[in-house]
């Protein structure tokens, strides 16, 4: 797979996230969300894993309401040596 490629892939998978949230679709959100995840919010920023984010999410304090991915935004690929990229 190309580099491209794998950026245009992010973004769609970006995109699917975000309208899942927007959508309270929380098992789309989760199953898009790594298993021990890094989120930010009014509280700070914090690592958190799958059964933590399905209790956030089943019981939001907020509502998104909209969201927008410019057609400038940018991916950085980024290579793990610790373990394969799945």
């Amino acid at each position: 797979m190309s580099s491209q490629s794998t950026e245009k892939e992010i973004i769609e998978l970006e995109k699917r996230y975000w309208q899942a949230m927007k959508d309270k679709d929380v098992d789309a959100a989760v199953a898009l969300s790594d298993d021990e995840c890094i989120v930010t919010g009014a509280q700070g920023v914090g690592r958190i894993d799958r059964k933590t984010m399905t209790e956030m999410l089943r019981a939001p304090n907020y509502e998104l309401r909209s969201f927008a991915i410019q057609d400038d935004v940018q991916v950085r690929l980024l290579v793990s040596w610790s373990r394969p990229i799945p």
